[in-house]
């Protein structure tokens, strides 16, 4: 009628000079079979709940505090034994859950370190870390949290994820795929720094692939994939907003060479297969209430020993269309003298200054095309 006796098992205490005696709990040895298992366990309940196991060292006054340790058997000739933690199944609710930590510190020490790790391989692969909730079949499936804690001094911890080192083969992919949506859209991907404090500046962000000796560093790709049935994602790079000092620049430079040529910027708008391809529109933002537009400066950098680079502005050809018009004008305003249009040669200190042509377009097979030079009709007060 009421509960059952406790059964205690444990050694005496130790001497004032002595330590507290073992306690071992160990099944047999086997020459032919397995040895026996050993299984400590709660019973179970019917009307309440199971009981509990605890297993824990001793605290300690003074030098390191025991440890504690589960290790599986060793195998000679085949494969080691498996360590398995599993929480409590909830037929009708909840499993539970596992947590692992380490205790806190105290006063003048820090919290102690978590490694999962995998052992080392001499002739084949070490194995894996899977970090990974289960599937789910009517709800969503669990999140994955990797965080650092937060501290009151001193630089915030950093989270790092890097793959494997090669020796004599190419080293390991770093992989970050968001979750498929087999009906709907797939995952986004969010990488973003914290916003700054009140003093501070927001962290950077680092895209780069790293250097290399003898060979080509690796390439930086960022773009949208393909579609077969809408049309290919947007690609947005942008400054953000100010509310004091100059806007910040977007800067976009290919490669500088040291005994060859530099690398090319090439700048392509999308192929229509059937239809017009796409524009390419350079445009400065409106100005303010009291400034001007900015400017836009289409230019070759400067030589010391040789030509300075050409600028070639012209549309395409075509075989069964005439081809685009190149238009160049200044903008129109409402007050002041309108704004002018200068063509110049270039300037020459030793030989004679650069030629200015201006050539009307063949016709092949019948009259060229006409040049006007002229001015615009006056207003009614000008000539």
């Amino acid at each position: 009628a009421s509960s059952s006796g406790t059964v205690t098992i444990l050694s005496a205490n130790g001497g004032g000079s002595g330590t507290s005696g073992h306690l071992v709990f160990s099944s047999g040895s086997s020459s032919a079979g397995n040895s026996g298992s050993v299984t400590v366990a709660s019973g179970s309940s019917t009307a309440g709940r199971s009981g509990y196991l605890c297993i824990s060292a001793g605290s300690g006054t003074s030098g390191v505090s025991g440890k504690v340790k589960l290790q599986a058997g060793r195998a000679e000739r085949g494969t080691g034994g498996l360590v398995f933690v599993t929480s409590g199944e909830g037929t009708a609710s909840s499993s539970g859950a596992v947590l692992v930590r380490s205790a806190n510190a105290g006063d003048s020490g820090h919290s102690g370190l978590l490694l999962f790790s995998s052992g080392t391989s001499y002739t084949g692969n070490s194995g894996c870390l899977v970090f990974a909730t289960g599937a789910a079949t009517s709800g969503a499936s669990g999140g994955v949290v990797v965080g650092v804690g937060s501290g009151t001094s001193g630089l915030g911890g950093t989270v790092a994820l890097t793959s494997g080192r090669a020796s004599v083969d190419t080293g390991g992919k770093l992989l970050l795929a968001t979750g498929e949506g087999t009906a709907s859209s797939s995952g986004y991907v969010s990488i973003s720094t914290s916003n700054a404090g009140d003093a501070g500046s927001s962290g950077q962000l680092c895209f780069s692939s790293g250097c290399s000796l003898v060979g080509n560093s690796g390439a930086v790709f960022m773009g949208s994939s393909s579609t077969t049935a809408g049309c290919g994602g947007v690609v947005m790079v942008s400054a953000g907003s100010g509310t004091s000092a100059a806007g910040k620049p977007i800067r976009v430079t290919a490669g500088r060479a040291s005994s060859e040529t530099g690398g090319k910027l090439i700048v392509y708008t999308g192929e229509g297969t059937s239809t017009s391809s796409g524009n390419i529109r350079v445009t400065s933002a409106n100005a303010g209430s009291t400034g001007t537009s900015g400017c836009l400066i289409f230019s070759t950098g400067s030589s010391s020993s040789g030509n300075s680079g050409a600028i070639a502005v012209g549309s395409g050809p075509t075989t069964a269309g005439r081809g685009g018009t190149i238009l160049v004008t200044a903008g129109s305003g409402t007050s002041g003298t309108g704004a002018f249009i200068s063509l110049a040669s270039g300037r020459s200190v030793t030989a004679t200054g650069g030629s200015a042509t201006l050539v009307s377009g063949e016709g092949t097979a019948t009259s060229s095309g006409s040049l006007y030079i002229s001015s615009t009709n006056a207003g009614t007060t000008g000539t």
